[in-house]
């Protein structure tokens, strides 16, 4: 059995009944609670405080998923509104993943990102995985935009 560091509690709360619709699920640790997400759809679930009490949860088969957010789409382009995920929290989304990666690839370190600049500070290393070294023609992003 893989021992759990002290300082992330033991979950007490098996995932939903919903999970056999998850192949996977990605379990997110915060301050205040924890957070089960289907990788694949399904919905999440959270849970609350000291004692991990049930808090809210959303569930949401893959195919629905897809459906509304194609149809969230194409409404967009009829009446030129703004989707429900615009392209800031989409880059947002990403960008939290990215740091992850980054941070285990400059060897599983502590990184501090500074939002305002969206770079690490001076660490060279770590700035240096931000983007490609190099693009291939004509797929060239410039330095300044």
């Amino acid at each position: 059995m893989t021992k759990i560091p002290g300082r992330i509690r033991e979950a007490t709360h098996e995932f939903p009944e919903w999970s056999p619709t998850n192949g996977t699920k990605v379990d997110i640790y915060g301050t205040e609670g924890r957070m089960l997400v289907g990788r694949v759809g399904g919905g999440w679930q959270s849970f609350l405080g000291e004692k991990g009490e049930l808090g809210p949860s959303d569930k949401q088969p893959h195919r629905e998923m897809q459906v509304a957010h194609v149809a969230d789409f194409v409404e967009c382009l009829r009446s030129r509104k703004a989707p429900v995920c615009d392209i800031q929290e989409g880059h947002v989304t990403a960008e939290l993943v990215h740091m992850a990666s980054i941070s285990y690839r400059v060897g599983n370190r502590k990184l501090v990102f500074d939002p305002e600049t969206e770079t690490f500070g001076d660490d060279a290393e770590a700035n240096a995985l931000l983007k490609r070294a190099a693009y291939r023609e004509p797929w060239v992003i410039p330095q300044q935009i």
